[in-house]
């Protein structure tokens, strides 16, 4: 028998003799982004003045969950949010800020705790179109980002009927780097680090299969007719 048909078979098997609680959920959320964004060591031009995860912005963003069994899921996150950030005027380039839009994405493993706590982890990856800048007399400019930026998040969550409140924190990895005028790549900001706290609802998409359902079967013992 070929690899496709056993996978095939096997497949045939377990959706007629063991029943399927996996559960699938779709729904939304918003909340507060709140930012810890800081240049990077060798930069001379700017100056961060929102540090220390006093950045905050509004975010918006929508959530996938498959339930695998009744403790263990897997949820894929897309949010985006808006940054806005004052720069202190380095005199020679008076730069007084800089605004960006961010966009994430997160698959994530999670593990719940007496049908109410959930708690889960994995890698996020943000996208930074493009960083814009403003200066005094009406100076404005955008600058490209080169890349996609990794992260890793943390999560946690209660929830109440279809309704959950979730704290997370998103450690950055990398470094957010921008393409110049002269065609090249340089550092522009440091790793972000975030605190996320939401506020969101879900509402089921799929269900049990339908060989969770009873069959009606007629009894043996049914008294015969006179």
């Amino acid at each position: 028998m070929e690899l496709r048909s056993k996978i095939i078979f096997i497949s045939l098997l377990n959706a007629a003799f063991f029943p399927l609680v996996a559960q699938t959920y779709i729904g939304g959320f918003i909340g507060i982004d709140l930012s810890e964004i800081k240049e990077p060591e060798n930069i001379w031009h700017y100056e961060i003045l929102d540090k220390a995860y006093k950045n905050e912005s509004l975010m918006f963003g929508i959530i996938v969950q498959h339930n695998l069994n009744k403790t263990i899921y897997v949820a894929l996150q897309i949010s985006g949010t808006h940054k806005s950030l004052k720069t202190h005027d380095a005199g020679f380039n008076p730069l007084i800020g800089i605004s960006f839009y961010k966009y994430s994405n997160s698959i994530l493993i999670g593990y719940t705790i007496l049908n109410n706590f959930q708690f889960a982890a994995g890698p996020q990856l943000y996208f930074i179109p493009a960083i814009n800048s403003f200066g005094k007399n009406g100076f404005q400019g955008s600058e490209k980002v080169n890349k996609t930026v990794a992260s890793i998040k943390i999560s946690s969550s209660y929830l109440f009927r279809r309704y959950f409140i979730s704290l997370s924190f998103i450690k950055g990895i990398d470094y957010i780097n921008i393409f110049n005028k002269s065609e090249n790549y340089y550092e522009y900001m440091r790793p972000i680090n975030s605190i996320e706290l939401c506020l969101g609802y879900k509402f089921k998409l799929f269900g049990q299969s339908i060989n969770s359902k009873s069959i009606n079967c007629p009894s043996f013992n049914a008294a015969k007719k006179n």
